[in-house]
């Protein structure tokens, strides 16, 4: 059964069906769920070169895995969330690993078949791929 949930999240606002499947999950096996952003190091910057720049993501992210732990709370889900600096799939694989992760749910991009390459470059496919453990893709609604 899947008791430790990762859920990665962008601050694009297509997530809720990902929410929605973690929290059903999480309320099955009396999981937890742990909101993940990663704020991807831009090569060449520095956080201490342009704070303000890094300072205004952080606050960003925080909004948004805000609202999302409030809608993890409201349904009886436990849940907390984290923000880190880094390349995206390093980070997660470095989460799953620290926090015995059994199962990532993840937003995937629909096929689009005038770009098929497009789904070989994103986040999904790739954690799909090297991931230790299980990785559920929910198709956004796009």
């Amino acid at each position: 059964m899947f008791r430790k949930i990762l859920l990665p999240l962008d601050l694009d606002p297509k997530h809720h069906r990902a929410v929605d499947t973690a929290i059903a999950l999480a309320k099955h096996a009396d999981g937890e769920v742990t909101l993940l952003h990663v704020i991807e190091s831009i090569e060449g910057l520095e956080a201490e070169e342009d704070k303000d720049f890094y300072e205004q993501l952080e606050a960003a992210s925080r909004d948004v895995l805000k609202k999302f732990h409030e809608q993890l709370e409201h349904a009886g889900v436990r849940a907390h969330w984290e923000i880190c600096y880094g390349k995206h799939s390093a980070e997660i694989l470095r989460h799953i690993g620290e926090h015995e992760i059994d199962l990532i749910v993840l937003t995937s991009p629909r096929y689009d078949p005038d770009h098929p390459q497009a789904a070989a470059a994103s986040l999904s496919w790739k954690l799909g791929v090297v991931s230790p453990c299980t990785v559920l893709l929910i198709k956004n609604a796009e």
